[in-house]
């Protein structure tokens, strides 16, 4: 964890892995300074974990969450009040969504259209104060739409018009404004920003490039509607 004033704090999850790609990895911080995110353990399978602002961790792991190598519990984003969002990957390989509150009850779900072979299904990219959830599905023949989740549960999935087999998106925490990329025809990638009633615009850098593994690709979105990212020419 990083201060404003630039003050790092390093951890570790108990249980955490001291091997190639394990140990402890921070994927999102609120406004009270919760952080989420996941640890990988000796054996490569992953749990969930919420830190809080004092330093306290609690690890948790998704019911039906895998148990071998490349598996188990991923929280990918947390909100202001504490809900955190993530996907965990079963005994099969498939992804599934979830929502947790700050109180530790967990909630499965599934995009209809997801894909229920290996390496398909749903995937979590972030969460806003209002308990929005977003991020992409791969359906079963493995094309890719970004969806949008309620608090409530309703989930619409959307696809860039044009746009090739992958489409994904993260969620600002307190516009109603989303951010991502996807891929075209021609494996490039474009960032994108799409508001709440649904219009999406595309975001291209000035000298990205327009081939395969090329291009931009928006990352995230703050309360003022700037869009940071990277692009590749």
């Amino acid at each position: 964890m990083r201060t404003a004033a630039g003050v790092i704090t390093a951890f570790n999850v108990t249980g955490a892995g001291a091997g190639a790609n394990q140990g402890t990895f921070a994927a999102g911080i609120n406004t009270g300074g919760r952080i989420a995110g996941y640890s990988v353990d000796g054996t490569n399978v992953s749990h969930g974990f919420v830190r809080t602002a004092a330093g306290v961790i609690t690890a948790f792991n998704v019911t039906g969450a895998g148990t071998g190598a490349n598996q188990g519990t991923f929280a990918a984003s947390i909100a202001t009040g504490g809900t955190i969002a993530g996907y965990s990957i079963d005994g099969s390989n498939v992804n599934h969504g979830f929502v947790r509150t700050s109180a530790g009850v967990v909630t499965v779900f599934n995009v209809s259209s997801a894909g229920t072979d290996a390496f398909q299904g749903t995937f979590v990219g972030g969460i806003n104060t209002a308990g929005t959830i977003t991020g992409y599905s791969i359906s079963g023949s493995n094309v890719v739409s970004g969806f949008v989740r309620t608090s409530a549960g309703v989930i619409t999935t959307f696809r860039r018009l044009g746009s090739g087999h992958r489409h994904c998106c993260q969620r600002n925490q307190h516009r109603r404004h989303d951010c991502g990329f996807y891929y075209d025809t021609s494996l490039a990638f474009h960032g994108f920003m799409r508001t709440s009633s649904g219009t999406i615009t595309t975001l291209d850098v000035p000298g990205a490039g327009t081939g395969e593994g090329s291009g931009t690709v928006a990352n995230g979105i703050n309360t003022a509607g700037d869009i940071v990212g990277y692009f590749s020419c």
